[in-house]
């Protein structure tokens, strides 16, 4: 299972406000692509860096996930 699929799970289970939002850096030849997720509009807690969109959604959902279980949100069992 995905980073990005338990992240839902735990937004779901929890009722979080969670965000997501990405910018592009480089050359077009050499996109970089950088993701955050952000908790209830204001705490960044997790970013990642890629050389695609969706990659860096998911290198930035593995350290959301971490942080949300650090601060008790665990995800449902499967």
């Amino acid at each position: 299972m995905s980073y990005r699929a338990v992240l839902n799970l735990i937004k779901q289970k929890y009722h979080l406000q969670l965000e997501y939002t990405d910018t592009v850096h480089g050359p077009s030849q050499a996109h970089v692509w950088c993701g955050e997720w952000i908790l209830n509009g204001n705490q960044t807690i997790g970013t990642g860096e890629s050389s695609t969109r969706a990659g860096a959604k998911e290198d930035s959902a593995r350290p959301a996930v971490e942080t949300l279980i650090a601060y008790g949100y665990l995800p449902p069992r499967q």
